[in-house]
């Protein structure tokens, strides 16, 4: 997901500060930055046949989201603690497509929401005092273009982000890197299952196994 990291706030009341890998922002300042990277024009409505996805094949598409997000913002009304939201959308840019090296270009979108559930206090029977578990819901959208050989859907993942916050902001997993489940998608992606791996090496790392 990135927005890196997304505090809901060290206790009810308190504000919060939200850090990614590299910017900090605290609530007043999140929204929709003005300036917004085009995504690569030179889309091909159609494809040679021997570039498209076959059912039955597994696909490894890893990809680096851009900093600073396009955007990210607090819901209207949304407070610290349970049930505190926001949305995000964020570029991403191809690294490697099935272990072959790619140019980083723009190939696509990485847009979603992600919602506090759980704030373990000292009487948690689960969890250790003050980890977090956060639902996420997003969609990974790509752009079909003669410079690069990935296809044109999108790719839903879900996943319950489980960690904690340092003093800072920043969020950090406690039970390894972050793996989210594919959960469907539209186009060559329409039959896609499989699971995704966060931040494994580098923080803006997103690894997606797709099986179709």
């Amino acid at each position: 997901m990135t927005k890196e990291s997304i505090s809901p706030g060290p206790a009810p009341g308190r504000c919060a500060t939200v850090r990614t890998h590299d910017s900090t922002w605290s609530p007043s300042q999140l929204g929709v930055y003005d300036h917004i990277t085009d995504i690569n024009h030179d889309v091909s409505p159609t494809r040679p046949a021997d570039l498209r996805i076959k059912n039955g094949t597994t696909v490894r598409i890893l990809v680096r989201v851009v900093s600073p997000p396009v955007v990210f913002e607090e819901l209207k009304g949304s407070k610290p603690g349970p049930g505190h939201r926001f949305v995000f959308s964020e570029d991403l840019e191809l690294v490697e497509y099935d272990g072959i090296a790619q140019k980083n270009r723009l190939v696509g979108s990485h847009s979603g929401f992600v919602t506090t559930l759980r704030i373990a206090g000292k009487r948690d029977k689960i969890y250790p005092k003050g980890s977090i578990l956060m639902q996420y819901e997003g969609i990974y959208r790509f752009q079909s273009t003669l410079s690069t050989p990935v296809q044109k859907g999108q790719v839903i993942a879900r996943g319950v982000l489980y960690g904690n916050f340092d003093r800072d902001g920043i969020f950090a997993p406690l039970d390894g890197p972050v793996k989210l489940a594919i959960t469907g998608g539209t186009d060559v992606y329409q039959t896609a299952r499989g699971q995704i791996i966060e931040r494994d090496p580098l923080p803006e790392n997103r690894l997606l196994d797709i099986q179709l």
